[in-house]
């Protein structure tokens, strides 16, 4: 009930003129006579009676008006119950890629799972509710903007398919608060399996209806490569995700554009993720296409599948300053097939040749820095590339580093112990890399027009150079260092990510309460429709009323005093004794 509206109290208000215009007493009608004293000599002779301050004239038609007076206001106030008020429904539909798995052997997927509860929820609003449509996925966006015309929501799904992570959902849910703020009673709706979605942080209430049954699946969930020379020579590097534990071995199929170069058996980690390194040489082509074998159950199909572009680089000018030529850094350039290394001792001027890279691993001592686009530090004192620094610390453990920074793919740091390492003072101007208990312990910043990377510790000092990774952070510098052709159409990479091939529902997200569908509209008209009706009939038949009720007044005045005149003329015309007796006597 909404009795609180202002409108409707004014309506009633208007009761107490109409109740006085019925009730209240005319005054006295003065007529023009010949002579007064016969009305003096009656005054006289009667009892003077003071009449009502009020006189109430024409019952009928006052009841007929404050009925409709009442059905005014009672069809503005609403006397409705709570569920039969127009409702306010706004949904968030999950499009991410975990929602094309299979949920049967028919065909059907989560994501039509998602579609006939969102016809189901649409079906139980009322002809006065309101709806709109998020969608979040490959693409984060408003669908549809509150309306009336609920045909408009089912509408923006036609032609959907379920791609890209839900890494987006965060946005989505802020769009759903700011419409929201735009509705006295919203519902917010989350059609989802769960996957990968973050926990809400929503001023509205977020209803959470999960879609999907659990299955087994297999995906590609990473797929990278590497030029590594001019002759097609390149490094791919392979993730494989299960959650299926009775897989432990896949084929897998590289192709460039659509050619076949290689089947490579990859081994599988039960109920987890696998990575892979492969070494070939691949032929001329744009794209390289990874796709996996048949595997056995499977109910996601598009991870099946990943994409990368092919970009041809050029070949990349290095300069290592270095106390030793023959460190671990010089013979992993050396080993590089783009690089075009320059050595430089200690006691050695500075070339004054451009560079694509210079590597510092031992102190300038005065000397200036070289001519080049980025600069990669390791182990020297932070304060001679333009940082400043606590001091160098003992053995410090890692605590984060940025992994999915181009500079560490394929960079474990775990299990590497650093020796004696430079910690650098956090500031505004510079992005921590790696940091430790310490401090940061590698950063990137700007230094003079220079794109620039520092490294605390010296990789002869570590074990870090026995391992795996040192090679890949040195091919990654070469690639950070690379100057690649712009080509809008070859730099787009189509990989699933990992979290969504792991396939399983939650039942439950952190912040969000079950799905409560909207109970059913009643069939009957709304009370305020027929209250509407119902005024404008009593006020029709109110007014109405005056033509009727002079037709009865005057079938009244006939009947008492025409019909005994008439009865008398005839009576006298036909001479009736008794009526002459009755004359006589009058």
């Amino acid at each position: 009930m909404t009795i609180a509206r202002p409108l409707a109290w004014i309506v009633l208000a208007l009761a107490i003129p109409l109740v006085a215009a019925y009730v209240h007493r005319r005054s006295q009608r003065h007529i023009t006579v010949g002579s007064a004293i016969l009305y003096r000599a009656i005054a006289s002779s009667t009892a003077r009676r003071r009449g009502p301050i009020f006189r109430l004239r024409h019952p009928f038609s006052l009841a007929l008006a404050v009925a409709a007076l009442l059905a005014g206001v009672t069809a503005l106030v609403d006397l409705r119950r709570p569920n039969d008020h127009p409702h306010d429904t706004l949904v968030i539909l999950d499009t991410s890629a975990s929602m094309g798995a299979s949920n049967t052997a028919f065909g059907e997927t989560r994501f039509t799972e998602a579609i006939d509860r969102l016809t189901l929820e649409l079906a139980n609003l009322g002809p006065g509710d309101r709806a709109a449509l998020i969608t979040s996925g490959a693409e984060t966006r408003v669908r549809v903007e509150w309306t009336h015309d609920l045909t408009q929501v089912l509408q923006a799904t036609e032609g959907m398919t379920p791609s890209g992570s839900s890494d987006s959902m965060a946005l989505a849910f802020a769009l759903a608060d700011a419409m929201a703020e735009r509705s006295l009673d919203a519902r917010v709706v989350l059609l989802s399996d769960g996957v990968g979605v973050p926990p809400p942080r929503m001023k509205r209430p977020l209803e959470y209806a999960m879609v999907g049954r659990p299955g087994s699946n297999l995906g590609i969930s990473a797929l990278a490569l590497r030029e590594l020379d001019g002759f097609g020579l390149c490094e791919v590097f392979l993730s494989v995700v299960a959650d299926d534990p009775d897989v432990v071995e896949v084929d897998i199929d590289l192709r460039v554009d659509d050619t076949l170069v290689d089947v490579i058996p990859v081994p599988v980690r039960p109920d987890g993720e696998s990575g892979y390194l492969h070494r070939l040489e691949l032929p001329d082509g744009q794209r390289l296409h990874a796709t996996l074998g048949l595997h056995g159950r499977d109910v996601l199909a598009i991870d099946d599948t990943a994409t990368v572009a092919r970009q041809a680089g050029t070949i990349v000018r290095v300069l290592l300053i270095t106390s030793s030529t023959r460190s671990f850094v010089a013979d992993a350039l050396r080993t590089h097939p783009r690089v075009d290394l320059t050595i430089v001792g200690p006691g050695e001027p500075t070339p004054t040749a451009a560079f694509d890279l210079a590597i510092v691993g031992a102190e300038l001592q005065g000397r200036p820095l070289p001519r080049a686009t980025k600069l990669l530090a390791f182990g020297v004192d932070p304060t001679t590339v333009g940082l400043t620094s606590p001091g160098p610390v003992k053995d410090p453990t890692i605590l984060r580093w940025s992994f999915d920074d181009l500079r560490f793919r394929f960079v474990d740091l775990t299990t590497s112990t650093l020796g004696r390492t430079w910690i650098v003072n956090p500031s505004t101007d510079v992005l921590s890399l790696v940091d430790s208990e310490y401090g940061p312990l590698g950063v990137s910043y700007r230094f003079e027009d220079r794109d620039a990377m520092y490294l605390g510790w010296n990789p002869a000092d570590s074990d870090f150079v026995f391992q795996v990774s040192f090679v890949h952070l040195i091919g990654n510098a070469i690639d950070w260092a690379r100057h690649f052709p712009v080509n809008d159409s070859d730099t787009i990479d189509a990989v699933v990510p990992a979290e969504e091939s792991q396939l399983d529902p939650r039942p439950s997200i952190s912040g969000t309460t079950p799905e409560m569908l909207t109970p059913a509209q009643p069939t009957s008209p709304p009370l305020a429709r027929v209250m509407m009706w119902l005024a404008l009939l009593f006020v029709a038949f109110d007014v109405a009323f005056v033509p009727v009720r002079w037709a009865l007044y005057t079938a009244v005045k006939f009947v008492r005093i025409g019909v005994p005149m008439l009865w008398g003329k005839v009576a006298e015309a036909l001479h009736l004794p008794w009526f002459r007796r009755k004359r006589e006597h009058t």
